[in-house]
């Protein structure tokens, strides 16, 4: 009897336990993503992040059910991951930070500049720090600089910026992940039917075709299914118009291609 005693009340201690640890309620939350077309890589920089450019702001709280009741014991995980098909690169992760546990019990503003490898306190909103270590970092986008290097910019591809908040045991408890697709047609070169104004290129038929590519990106559905290009179908008439840009102002036949 005394047995069965000691390990009903054992399993109460740890039942309790195990519900001081988890109740309450974890918040994440995107206060701003500014999702650039065109981003620079060589502006971010994971050895300080007061560095890094203001891309992202995120809310993090956790309220216990009582307001006496424990903090709770919570991971961050942070990882860029990269899809370049002229890099051959898929789902390449470039970047990835993930902190030891620590206790959390408040709220924070988590933000880019509060990203890198030296990471060790995060602030409530209230003015607390939050002791936090940094547990593992890699960081792989030598690539991507060498080309932003020779370019100014990103190359094209999907750029996916994900941020976990996990338990110890290593579950995911709250993410947000959010996407910049870049696409970069610097160069669009009209091939059909295509000519400078002066050459007056009669068209032949009342439903041409018109091909145009670019050399820095070549739209796919795969790829990048909300890629594309869109083209305006204007009549320039010298009689009306001083310049090209006046006629594409004028009445137009919006297309998309």
């Amino acid at each position: 009897m005394n047995i069965k005693k000691t390990i009903f009340n054992l399993l109460l201690i740890t039942t309790s336990f195990l519900y001081s640890q988890t109740s309450g309620i974890l918040d994440l939350r995107t206060d701003y993503f500014n999702n650039f077309e065109v981003y620079y890589l060589l502006d971010f920089d994971f050895n300080n992040g007061r560095n890094n450019p203001d891309m992202f702001s995120y809310t993090l709280s956790y309220t216990p059910s009582d307001p006496l009741g424990a903090p709770i014991r919570i991971t961050l995980e942070f990882e860029w991951i990269a899809t370049v098909p002229s890099l051959n690169m898929n789902n390449k992760r470039i970047v990835y930070i993930m902190s030891k546990p620590f206790d959390f019990k408040g709220e924070v503003r988590l933000t880019t500049k509060d990203l890198d490898q030296n990471m060790n306190k995060l602030y409530y909103t209230d003015g607390r720090p939050v002791p936090i270590s940094i547990d593992h970092f890699e960081q792989d986008i030598q690539q991507l600089k060498s080309v932003v290097f020779q370019t100014g910019k990103l190359p094209a591809g999907s750029y996916v910026f994900r941020l976990n908040i996990g338990n110890e045991a290593g579950a995911i408890l709250k993410s947000q992940t959010q996407e910049i697709v870049v696409s970069n047609p610097t160069t669009i070169e009209l091939i059909a039917p295509g000519g400078a104004l002066e050459e007056n290129i009669e068209v032949a038929t009342t439903f041409p075709q018109f091909q145009w590519e670019s050399i820095d990106f070549m739209w796919s559905e795969r790829n990048c299914p909300s890629c594309g290009y869109g083209i305006r179908v204007v009549e320039f008439n010298p009689a009306r118009h001083s310049s090209i840009e006046e006629a594409l102002h004028d009445n137009a036949n919006p297309l998309s291609g």
